[in-house]
């Protein structure tokens, strides 16, 4: 048990056992046969970028350096050795995960590439908080977002995504979101937030959106509507 997990408590042993049911060891059979495919993903992974960052000479650089560092914060992650909160600010390109990483509640990326974040995310499908912060060449929500049934805030910060069809589509699927941050996104058109009537907190702050956004009358629970720096010249009269 201590091999999956290293730092669990009796207490935590004790939890994690009965959370497997009466197979308890065909329990740990898939637990052990999980972190043996995510570590030798992550091998291949890594492998994958030294074998194409060795053929580049850049002083005081390691191949895959900044992916062996990723590598072994994802697996001290799944093995719980960091809690339920997840960061990486990088500019690499994440690894595809075809493991879960089931207790993490909050997962953080800031300046992560975009051409893998689909098949990472995943992984975090159990999420309450999510930010993909800074990503300029994030233009669309990733589809594994809307599988992410209990997530309540999600921060898109300073990334590119914009407010079209796909967005609303994968923005639907979250009927738990109540707090939506897309500060300095260019969304090119208001958004319509008629369905999604658990919002409390919206921060549409340098969007440089000129209408006032839809449905905003429909969300009983809102707290905060942050409208600054864009380009409105009157509130309705409805507001």
């Amino acid at each position: 048990m201590l091999k999956l997990f290293p730092l669990f408590s009796e207490a935590e042993v004790d939890a994690f056992l009965l959370s497997l049911g009466e197979d308890v060891r065909g329990g740990l059979t898939r637990h052990e046969a999980e972190l043996t495919t995510l570590k030798n993903e992550l091998n291949t992974w890594v492998q994958a970028r030294v074998t194409a960052e060795s053929s580049l000479t850049v002083a005081g650089r390691f191949p895959g350096a900044r992916e062996r560092q990723i590598a072994d914060n994802l697996k001290r992650c799944w093995r719980r050795q960091s809690g339920s909160t997840l960061s990486i600010d990088s500019t690499v390109e994440l690894p595809s995960l075809s493991v879960r990483f089931r207790h993490v509640d909050t997962l953080a990326l800031t300046g992560a590439g975009v051409r893998n974040l689909n098949a990472f995310l995943k992984g975090f499908t159990d999420l309450k908080t999510l930010k993909l912060e800074g990503m300029s060449r994030l233009s669309e929500l990733p589809e594994a977002v809307g599988e992410m049934s209990g997530l309540t805030r999600l921060s898109l910060r300073s990334s590119r995504v914009r407010w079209n069809e796909h967005t609303v589509a994968v923005l639907g699927k979250l009927s738990a979101l109540e707090t939506l941050d897309m500060l300095k996104n260019p969304l090119g058109i208001a958004p319509d937030f008629s369905t999604m009537t658990r919002l409390k907190n919206i921060n549409l702050s340098g969007t440089g959106i000129d209408q006032w956004p839809q449905g905003i009358g429909n969300l009983t629970d809102l707290q905060l509507l942050d409208l600054r720096n864009n380009e409105l010249t009157e509130v309705p009269q409805a507001m």
